[in-house]
């Protein structure tokens, strides 16, 4: 190939002379434009004539100064590597075995025609995607996004806000109609440290055993954790055994790949014997009780209702008593608490022959409600024993108490706020609740 080479130039060489000389060639000579969309690929054109028109042009062969390999035709096209400047090389012969040649310099290189489209994300306040190529000539190119696959958003700034979750990709056309697609980026909201929460509870009713969980950013995110007894682990809701019982400070810290995201460390309790609570929280409207929640120790244990419900908040539709149990996963009742709730615009039934025994059963009356501040609460029947009065806001926080056996009392709330309150009365066993309007 080298020797081909070799005797392509000197042949070449002479034949830019005989070009000039040879009477048998009128002209050899060749011109090249570069492709609409790539640079890099160039198009050529030969030209050549003979004096004699019996002796035709039977080849053209070229080099393009990239490679040892030569191409055939009178016009052709060649994509060069890189840019440069390279020797191209053009030898025509004819039917009778005549040959001139001719050469030119031809620069290759990379301007606006040229689209290599690529995307990159930019973390700030709020996130953006930019695409590139880009131009100070505003609408020089159009920016065509994809997500998913999906066409979302076709501008001419280049610049893709308010992204969800998911793949993106961008088509950039430049004025010539050339087309580039980048390689696809995904993309994630970045989290909030603020936003980052765990939660922990015992594992089959074994209280150094404990299950941690965080729903954070996503099962994608990294998950490192320590313990806060020199032993950690890498991964999504590790359960984890401790050797003794005490005070331990968990830390999570989370990765978006090698992005560091933040660190969140809370102080867990681990006993010999697992802490277990309810308390029902009413949320009244309607001139009666609209919802009961129930506030469980652990946050997610597993509760189930007298109504058969077993969500945590539960709507109020009948009048009556109202209670939840607390299970650990033995399947154990661990806590319980009850509540006597009035639904909207309707009383708690009772029986009246049991009526001077049962708490539950002692229909208790506040008013007038609403109420500019003097509150009248009278029971149906004598107490038989102690009950303790208090007045709640809707955030659950007692602004009043008192201890009765008084069957009938007043209530001064002229110093609480216009708002929303509960009456609570518990016998230290059941409660039930009054709403009250103070205006």
């Amino acid at each position: 190939m080298k020797q081909f080479y070799l005797l392509f130039v000197l042949l070449c060489l002479s034949g830019i002379t005989m070009a000039q000389s040879n009477p048998q060639f009128a002209n050899v000579s060749f011109t090249y434009e570069r492709a609409t969309c790539n640079s890099y690929q160039l198009s050529f054109h030969g030209s050549a004539a003979t004096i004699d028109t019996s002796n035709a042009i039977a080849d053209y062969s070229w080099y393009f100064g990239s490679g040892d390999s030569t191409y055939h035709g009178k016009d052709v096209s060649f994509s060069y590597q890189g840019p440069g400047t390279y020797t191209v090389w053009l030898m025509v012969r004819t039917v009778k075995g005549d040959t001139a040649s001719t050469f030119r310099y031809v620069d290759v290189y990379q301007d606006s025609t040229s689209l290599f489209a690529s995307i990159e994300l930019r973390r700030g306040s709020i996130d953006s995607l930019v695409a590139f190529p880009r131009s100070a000539t505003f609408g020089e190119y159009v920016y065509k996004w994809y997500w998913n696959d999906t066409v979302v958003q076709t501008n001419t700034n280049g610049i893709l806000t308010s992204m969800p979750n998911g793949t993106f990709k961008v088509a950039v056309e430049n004025s010539l109609g050339c087309i580039s697609v980048s390689v696809p980026l995904t993309y994630r909201h970045r989290l909030d440290s603020t936003q980052m929460e765990f939660y922990w509870w015992a594992i089959n009713c074994d209280p150094q055993l404990i299950q941690f969980y965080s729903y954070s950013g996503g099962a994608d995110l990294t998950q490192v954790w320590n313990f806060g007894d020199n032993q950690g682990w890498v991964g999504s809701n590790p359960e984890h055994r401790y050797d003794s019982t005490g005070a331990y400070f968990v830390t999570l810290t989370l990765y978006d790949g090698p992005e560091y995201i933040g660190t969140l460390t809370r102080q867990i309790y681990v006993s010999g014997q697992q802490q277990w609570s309810v308390t029902i929280q009413p949320q009244f409207g309607g001139n009666g009780v609209q919802f009961l929640t129930a506030y469980t120790t652990p946050a997610n244990a597993k509760i189930v209702w007298n109504t058969g419900d077993s969500v945590h908040t539960i709507p109020v539709t009948v009048s009556g008593k109202y209670v939840v149990k607390v299970f650990d996963q033995c399947g154990n009742v661990r806590a319980a608490d009850s509540l006597i709730a009035a639904a909207p615009n309707q009383h708690v039934a009772h029986n009246s022959s049991d009526a001077a025994l049962s708490f539950n059963a002692n229909v208790a009356k506040a008013y007038p409600n609403p109420s500019s501040g003097l509150v009248n609460l009278q029971f149906a029947n004598p107490l038989v024993k102690k009950v303790i009065v208090s007045v709640q806001n809707q955030q659950g926080q007692v602004l009043y108490t008192r201890t009765t056996t008084q069957q009938s009392q007043q209530l001064d709330l002229s110093t609480l706020p216009k708002g929303y309150y509960l009456i609570v009365i518990s016998d230290g066993i059941d409660r039930k609740v009054q709403p009250l309007l103070l205006q």
